[in-house]
This record gives C-alpha cells, structure tokens and sequence, in this order.
C-alpha cells in the first residue's frame, strides 16, 4: 500500500540543538558507483548519485543556507519512507545520505558519525527521508 498524501511529512521545526532535512529518496548503494572499466578498485559515481548529491545540496542551500559544518561527533536517526512497497534493505541508503550530506557541506566527513539508526516505515507516493543529525554531547 502507498500512501498518497504527504502530508504526513510537514516538517515541526527540529528541536534546537538538531538539524532535521527532508530529502529524496536516495538510490540504493547497488547504484551508487561503478567500477572503472581498466583500473582497479577506482570507481564513479552514477549519475542517479551526481543527481541525488545535487538535489541535497539544493535542499540544504535552500533550508541553512550556507552554513558552517559540524565538526563535532554525530548522531543520526535516518526515517526511510520508500517510493514503492518493492522488497529493500535498510542498511542500503546510509552510505548514499551520508556522502551527499558530507559533499553538501553539512559536516566535514561522515566519519564524525558516532552511532545512526535508520528505520524503515511504509512507502509513499515518489518516496522520502527525514533525517535528524545532532551533536554528540
């Protein structure tokens, strides 16, 4: 079942010590990169992942502003709603969000996070993500 109405996404402000986004839904890290055809263990990226990398960037643009990045220790709690009720793993957008946040200048590098949960909820129509990051206190 999908649900239609997004609605259900009407961002409340985050509280104030998290910054909350709602994004796209990524693509999956299966097609995420590709492996260069004559040098090993060097890989580009997709285009499904320029595009996505792009349309985060725009949306933290358009939501911060520019903005400095975190440069502390991070949690995340990553709410995957899928664009269809096709069969996915949850462990497969983590790295996706993660590397598009990083490259939209949210923090300096995905290894700042510390622990993330990712959870994932009924699909609707076209597909969605919330994502909430915070520092680690």
């Amino acid at each position: 079942m999908i649900v239609e109405a997004l609605d259900l996404f009407q961002l409340e402000a985050a509280p104030i010590d998290r910054l909350r986004f709602k994004l796209p839904f990524p693509p999956s890290v299966n097609s995420y990169k590709v492996p260069h055809p004559k040098v090993r263990g060097l890989y580009f990226l997709t285009a499904k992942a320029k595009e996505f990398r792009e349309n985060v960037r725009a949306i933290v643009l358009s939501q911060c502003g520019i903005m400095k990045p975190l440069r502390t220790d991070l949690l995340v709690d990553i709410k995957l709603y899928p664009p269809d009720a096709r069969r996915r793993d949850c462990d497969n957008y983590q790295k996706v969000l993660f590397d598009s946040l990083q490259a939209a200048g949210v923090f300096i590098d995905d290894m700042q996070i510390q622990s993330f949960r990712v959870t994932k909820f009924a699909a609707v129509k076209g597909g969605v993500v919330i994502i909430d990051i915070w520092e680690r206190k």
